[in-house]
């Protein structure tokens, strides 16, 4: 978990990235890891063991570099701020700004913010529900539009968490409702829905009618209400997910999006 307690800093994040290509690729060293980054490998050695500090500006151009979620871009800089800035006030700020954020993800490991944030993490939940499910990398990616490096990564992550079980060379969801939570004010799970809303105009430009349903209503209601909708479409949801989880002849994974927003957010403010 990302707790103060732990003294996360930027560092374990960088040694964390070298590992997972070091994983991918045994090969991998730190000389090509140094390269990527534009420093030298003596120069990252010693930021790996505190020796050497990175600036601030040097901490953006890491960050264009690597995956970074936009949470883990703004942690790693005020991490590397609050150590290194030049300014007190602005080390201040950014330690506070450290202290909130792990403060708010203290029940949320990065392996749980990854698994929420990056919407196939919960395709792949869903896809070993399905007969026909494959085990090979390549045929998942390909029946999932992926890219085939984020596979076996997702897989091992959902593994790691309990989400997933390997029996006789099959991988096991869990048998439970895959949904993001809702009552955890994440930056996860705002990157979650934006993924999904990304994925939703593609399908709308691309897939045939037949093969998908947009639908939208506009309608007048008091505000008090909202809650009243939530919960009509939780308990939809629930209802829906338990009648077709049964079915035998499953052989997709279909996503189903609630869009209930205020056109008029600015009126009676």
């Amino acid at each position: 978990m990302i707790t103060e307690s732990q003294k996360v800093n930027y560092r374990h994040i960088l040694r964390r990235e070298f590992e997972k290509r070091k994983t991918k690729n045994p090969k991998y060293s730190l000389r090509s890891y140094a390269k990527y980054l534009e420093m030298s490998p003596s120069r990252l050695s010693e930021v790996f063991n505190g020796k050497r500090g990175i600036s601030p500006e040097v901490a953006c151009k890491i960050i264009d570099k690597l995956e970074f979620s936009d949470f883990e871009k703004n942690l790693f800089l005020d991490l590397v701020e609050s150590e290194h800035s030049r300014s007190k006030m602005a080390r201040e700020l950014a330690t506070e700004r450290v202290r909130e954020k792990t403060k708010v993800y203290s029940e949320v490991d990065l392996d749980t913010f990854k698994m929420i944030s990056e919407w196939h993490h919960f395709a792949l939940l869903e896809y070993f529900e399905l007969p026909s499910a494959s085990t090979d990398f390549a045929q998942i990616a390909q029946d999932l539009r992926l890219d085939i490096e984020k596979v076996p990564l997702a897989i091992e992550r959902l593994l790691r968490l309990g989400l997933l079980t390997k029996k006789n060379a099959k991988y096991v969801p869990p048998s439970r409702l895959s949904t993001t939570p809702t009552d955890i004010p994440s930056e996860a799970i705002r990157e979650h829905h934006l993924e999904m809303l990304s994925k939703a105009i593609k399908a709308l430009q691309q897939q045939p009618v037949p093969q998908r349903d947009f639908q939208s209503l506009t309608l007048a209601v008091a505000r008090e209400d909202v809650p009243l909708v939530k919960k009509r479409l939780r308990e939809f949801q629930e209802q829906l997910s338990a009648e077709l989880a049964t079915s035998p002849r499953k052989n997709a994974v279909y996503a189903l999006l609630f869009n209930f927003f205020d056109l008029t957010e600015n009126m009676n403010a």
